[in-house]
């Protein structure tokens, strides 16, 4: 085990020991610029700070499904805009929550490559726009590859409305996060991978890395965000991660870079 310099998080051996920086390929490929050209970003007003906590945790609310392992799929984008949509259906009072199917973007989603990356942005398109919704996970299992689509004809969808990109500005996303849980692309090396437990501020990388937003805190001093990644249990903290929050810049490893998340009913 490996402590850092001022103990704020530990790295170590794990499933990623033995895969250099060279080897990992990006999950997360970039959004067509017709795409950017014609979003707008919004901002939530400095005023509505007064009604965030000081700490969040959407598990707690039961809100967030259990982690996924991604496995050798570059297929990031496609999990975490499923795990976004499935919180926003539970928390806008639409049911149980349900696990629904990432395979559906990787398999289907042509605007997206599969286990090569692709745009959350485009799968939230795909499930408001032409599929109408989502399936579930029970109905379109995971598969870690990509194959043909073959969704069933009679599949269950949940539905949403679309998306939204935010302004980079740390109190905007982090009143967004009290209303949902907020998409975000970080850019990951070696270190990140070896993440055992703590706050992390150690180095960044150049691979891009989707995961998702899920809370935010503070433990002795020291600002976080809680991110919920998708390498599967036995990763960092039990598949999450606390990663620095620091005021006024666009977030460690470029957390803050492009936040988004699905609209669903306004929420």
């Amino acid at each position: 085990m490996t402590y850092t310099g001022n103990n704020s998080y530990r790295l170590g051996i794990n499933k990623f020991a033995d895969l250099n920086e060279e080897d990992m390929t990006s999950c997360e490929v970039n959004v067509p610029s017709e795409v950017l050209a014609s979003e707008s970003r919004i901002s939530f007003n400095q005023s509505d700070e007064v009604y965030i906590p000081d700490y969040l945790d959407w598990r707690e609310a039961n809100a967030i499904t259990p982690v996924r392992d991604q496995g050798t799929c570059g297929s990031c984008w496609a999990i975490a805009a499923t795990a976004a949509i499935e919180s926003v259906n539970f928390i806008r009072g639409f049911g149980e929550l349900k696990q629904l199917s990432p395979q559906t973007f990787v398999d289907c989603d042509t605007h997206s490559n599969g286990c090569n990356g692709g745009s959350v942005s485009s799968a939230f398109v795909y499930a408001s726009r032409w599929n109408k919704g989502l399936t579930t996970e029970a109905e379109y299992p995971y598969q870690g590859k990509q194959q043909p689509c073959n969704l069933p004809i009679n599949k269950t969808t949940v539905d949403i409305d679309g998306y939204a990109v935010l302004s980079t500005y740390e109190s905007s996303v982090r009143v967004a996060v009290t209303r949902r849980p907020v998409v975000a692309t970080i850019y990951i090396g070696n270190d990140f991978k070896a993440y055992i437990n703590g706050i992390y501020q150690g180095p960044c990388g150049d691979i891009g890395h989707t995961v998702l937003i899920v809370g935010f805190g503070e433990s002795d001093g020291v600002l976080y965000w809680l991110i919920k990644n998708s390498w599967g249990e036995n990763w960092g903290e039990a598949g999450y991660m606390r990663l620095i929050r620091e005021l006024g810049t666009i977030g460690h490893c470029g957390l803050l870079t492009r936040p988004i998340f699905p609209i669903a009913d306004m929420i």
